[in-house]
C-alpha cells in the first residue's frame, strides 16, 4: 500500500473485511486485524497504515501492545483518540478473558503443579501493571470449580482481607453444643484462618 491509498482502491481479495469473510479471522495479519477494529484511516493515512504504525509504535509487539493503556495509544500515535484507542484496547481485553474462559472450560482443568496455575492464569495476569490476589476453589479431584479475585493492589503489593473469603465462602462448621472440647479441632481450624 503506497502514499495515502484507501482500502476501496485495494483488490477485492485483499481488503481485510472482505479477506475475513471469505478466509476467516485467522488469515488475517496484526496490521489487517487492528483495521477493522479502527475502521477508518486519518487524513493523509490508509487504516491499515496507522495500523502499521501503531504495530511498529510497539515493535511489532503484541504483548506489549496489549500493556498500553489507551492514554499512551494516543499519546504515541498522532490521530489515535480516545474512541479509537478504546476500541483496540477494548478488543485486546476481549480476546484476553475469551482465552482465559477457554482455558477454565476444557472440562476444569485439573490442578495439579504450580506451573498448571500459571499457564491458567497468565493470560488474565500478564498484562496487568498492578498486583491481584486470586482465589481458585478446587473440587476433591483438584479441578478448577470457579475462581475470583479477592483484592487488587497497587504496583509492588495487595492486602488480601480474610473477611472477603469468607464472605463469599461462607463455611459454617458444626459445632456440637453437648461437648465444648469435641469442637476444638475446628475451632483451631477457623482461628487459623
Amino acid at each position: 500500500m503506497s502514499g495515502s491509498e484507501l482500502i476501496r482502491d485495494l483488490a477485492y481479495d485483499d481488503r481485510p473485511r472482505e479477506k475475513a469473510w471469505a478466509n476467516g479471522t485467522a488469515s488475517l495479519t496484526p496490521a489487517e486485524l487492528i483495521a477493522i477494529l479502527l475502521r477508518t484511516g486519518l487524513k493523509g493515512r490508509s487504516v491499515v497504515q496507522v495500523s502499521r504504525e501503531i504495530l511498529s509504535i510497539c515493535g511489532n509487539d503484541l504483548a506489549r501492545l496489549s500493556r498500553m493503556t489507551p492514554a499512551e495509544l494516543s499519546r504515541l500515535v498522532p490521530g489515535i483518540g480516545p474512541t479509537k484507542a478504546i476500541t483496540l484496547m477494548a478488543a485486546i481485553e476481549l480476546g484476553a478473558r475469551c482465552q482465559s474462559a477457554l482455558t477454565l472450560a476444557n472440562d476444569m482443568p485439573q490442578i495439579t503443579s504450580s506451573e498448571r496455575i500459571y499457564s491458567m492464569m497468565r493470560p488474565r495476569l500478564e498484562r496487568l501493571r498492578h498486583e491481584e490476589f486470586w482465589v481458585l476453589m478446587l473440587n476433591r479431584a483438584n479441578r478448577v470449580e470457579s475462581r475470583w479475585m479477592v483484592s487488587q493492589g497497587g504496583m509492588a503489593a495487595t492486602v488480601v482481607d480474610v473477611r472477603l473469603l469468607f464472605k463469599k465462602y461462607y463455611c459454617p462448621l458444626n459445632y456440637k453444643k453437648e461437648s465444648p472440647t469435641s469442637c476444638m479441632p475446628e475451632v483451631g481450624l477457623t482461628f487459623c484462618i
